[in-house]
């Protein structure tokens, strides 16, 4: 073989074959510094040292898991507590069943106190939260809270508020009332008001109607008999007053004619539409009732603006009755606790309110009910205990247990709202003349004092009302077309908001 073949052999096989890896590149040398190479012994450079892991320390662990177990003992109870007794936690919402909340208002929390506890006698297993409620735009506060979904379980509500909360009251069950039962045993105007598509939504633990104080010592004094009728009442009204030199107001013989500091000017408005066949919701349904809705408006201002039997100096005519200022006020029977709490000693009573002359003898008289109820949320987590709570409230024992607390603290007590117990209050001083028209009342959202809040159901009324009433009596206004006109279409803009179109 000459040296050019052995040459090129040697060429050859220093050249790679396809697929084969070369020989140093299959070992990965780290990058040298050539700075430093030199002085590192190759030794070093190449050798692999084990370093071996570190042992856990079983004494700080052990710290560790103590220290988190430790914590967890003093979390979890303060967590529970917290829970428990969260500061910040809705005060009308209930945890667990056998434990519901009571929102009440009207009713003395004593007597409040009493019916709990009697209930609970029988039924020591259940719990009753009972809040007695502020007047403060207690409406709109509990008809926030229901839609927060925050309850309470039971609540009381006014008799016009059924559409305004119609979504969060849940209709009463057969085994509390069937709806015969509750007609038969209720008024009408109180099956009236609470039933609805869905059934019954509300018992009332009272009945009230706007009615007429009458001063008895002035009365005596003066020789007077009590008014039937509209014509008499006025006559008194004018005959009773007794004025200055200055012709300042020293006792007015009846407190109505303006809205600033006449109670319950509402439910008197209401009254005299509806003794004059007026409609409540729309005044100016044709020219009769036109006639007829101007004619009452105007009968009310002219207590102020032309006989001049009160006027806006004078306290609000609750307080003037009790002063003995005021020889005749209208209000519901409860104003009597006001009046007693103002003057315990003044002889006073009550009377079925005046009527209009009727044509036909055989005609009814008017009466407007005014009063509240309690209801259940449609949310309770209860709603069992709930019921069976008002079922026993609504008893006549509980009725004649409440009438007995409330005489005990020497306040009035409410009327019943149960036909049965009609006969028994007849002659009652106070409620006599409440009970007596009660089973033909009616009502209507045009109410005084019931705290529904800035858009509530009466508010809105009374506001569209209120602007037509100062407008007749402060300014004398007879413009009865544009008057009338103007309040029907903001009295059905305002309650169609409502679900009310009629």
């Amino acid at each position: 073989m000459d040296n050019t073949t052995s040459q090129s052999q040697e060429k050859q096989s220093d050249i790679p074959q396809r697929g084969a890896v070369p020989v140093k590149d299959q070992v990965s040398i780290p990058p040298v510094n050539p700075k430093t190479a030199q002085n590192i012994p190759a030794k070093e450079v190449e050798e692999f040292k084990y370093q071996p892991k570190p042992k856990i320390n079983l004494k700080k662990t052990l710290k560790v898991v103590v220290s988190v177990i430790s914590f967890l003992i003093i979390l979890v109870p303060l967590l529970f507590i917290f829970l428990k007794y969260n500061p910040f936690k809705n005060k009308g919402v209930s945890t667990k069943r056998g434990e519901i909340v009571w929102w009440s208002l009207g009713i003395d929390e004593v007597v409040a106190k009493k019916m709990v506890a009697d209930y609970l006698k029988d039924n020591p297993k259940a719990k009753i939260n009972l809040i007695v409620e502020s007047e403060i735009d207690y409406g709109e506060r509990l008809l926030n809270s229901l839609k927060d979904g925050k309850g309470p379980d039971v609540f009381t509500i006014h008799n016009s508020w059924v559409p305004m909360m119609a979504e969060q009251l849940d209709p009463m069950p057969a085994n509390v009332y069937s709806q015969e039962e509750y007609s038969k045993s209720y008024y009408s105007v109180v099956s009236k008001d609470f039933k609805t598509t869905e059934g019954i939504v509300g018992i009332p633990l009272e009945y009230d109607a706007l009615t007429l104080f009458v001063n008895e010592d002035i009365f005596s004094r003066s020789g007077k008999t009590y008014p039937k009728t509209w014509d008499e009442f006025a006559t008194l009204a004018d005959e009773l007053t007794l004025k200055d030199g200055k012709g300042f107001i020293l006792q007015s013989g009846a407190a109505l004619g303006i809205t600033q500091n006449v109670d319950y000017w509402q439910e008197i408005i209401a009254l005299l539409l509806l003794e004059n066949k007026s409609n409540l919701f729309s005044p100016n349904t044709n020219p009769t009732v036109e006639q007829t809705s101007f004619e009452a408006l105007l009968s009310f201002a002219d207590y102020y603006s032309t006989a001049k039997v009160w006027n806006s100096s004078l306290p609000s005519s609750t307080t003037a009755f009790a002063d003995g200022k005021a020889v005749m006020i209208f209000a519901p029977a409860k104003a009597a606790r006001e009046i007693k709490k103002i003057s315990p000693n003044l002889k006073f009573r009550t009377i079925i309110v005046p009527q209009v002359r009727k044509n036909d003898p055989n005609e009814p008289d008017v009466s407007y009910a005014t009063y509240w109820a309690q209801a259940v949320w449609r949310k309770s987590g209860d709603k069992e205990l709930a019921w069976d709570f008002l079922k026993y409230l609504a008893s006549d024992g509980s009725y004649e247990k409440m009438q007995s607390y409330y005489k005990e603290l020497g306040i009035p007590p409410p009327a019943s709202p149960k036909v049965s117990q009609r006969e028994k209050l007849t002659n009652d001083r106070v409620l006599g003349s409440v009970v007596a028209l009660a089973p033909i009342a009616t009502s209507w959202y045009l109410a005084d004092k019931t705290y529904d809040g800035p858009k509530g159901i009466n508010t809105s009324v009374n506001a569209a009302y209120k602007k037509t009433i100062d407008a007749v009596s402060l300014t004398r206004r007879r413009d009865k077309i544009v008057l009338l006109k103007t309040l029907s279409s903001e009295l059905k803009k305002g309650l169609f908001t409502f679900g009310i179109t009629h």
